[in-house]
């Protein structure tokens, strides 16, 4: 047992050795996700709106893609603070009773506020949390029967929370996946470059 628990503190002395050998101080990054929060609610609205009769169809997703950025800090070089902006377009035929009356297209712009922990960071791997909470601006426009019928603006908080991601690749630049909840998305991939 102390050998195993011997062998444990120096791996994770070894980790820690490896990555002091390059300080991140910039971290830039493009993702695109799947199942974005904001997709949520509008799956429990079409639900409400198919009691009357209305229903959904020919449904085309866009995204959720997200840009990120996060500045090291000298303090606490594995704590990153920056923040992301994410877009989503769902855009889907509207029918009445099995007909189609109509059209229409939700666009979703976010940013927020972004923190991230490398709670693992070497030469060719990391694992992270990362969480971040701002403002989604959602535009809703429908056309029924031809002609343009709703148009909305909505403002709303948003949030992202990843519970696990993991990075591998060189010291500059890394592939990545993380699994989360949030408007980036429950599960999103993408390419990061470290300076």
């Amino acid at each position: 047992m102390k050998r195993k628990l011997m062998i444990l503190v120096a791996s994770l002395l070894l980790v820690s050795a490896q990555a002091q050998d390059f300080q991140v101080r910039h971290e830039i990054a493009v993702s695109y996700g799947a199942a974005p929060i904001t997709m949520w609610g509008n799956a429990f609205s079409d639900i409400a709106h198919s009691l009357v009769g209305t229903t959904y169809d020919n449904d085309v997703h866009i995204g959720p893609i997200s840009a990120e950025y996060f500045y090291h800090l000298d303090e606490v070089p594995r704590l990153g603070v920056g923040g992301s902006f994410t877009y989503v377009n769902h855009a889907q035929d509207i029918l009445f009773s099995g007909s189609k009356t109509g059209d229409r297209t939700r666009s979703y712009l976010t940013l927020m506020p972004m923190v991230k922990y490398n709670y693992v960071d070497t030469r060719n791997f990391g694992m992270y949390l990362k969480g971040g909470v701002g403002l989604t601006l959602g535009f809703d426009k429908e056309n029924l029967n031809g002609k343009p019928t709703d148009s909305e603006t909505k403002a709303r908080f948003n949030f992202q929370l990843t519970l696990l991601g993991l990075e591998a690749g060189s010291q500059h630049l890394r592939g990545y996946v993380e699994l989360g909840v949030g408007e980036q998305g429950v599960m999103l991939a993408g390419v990061r470059y470290r300076f």
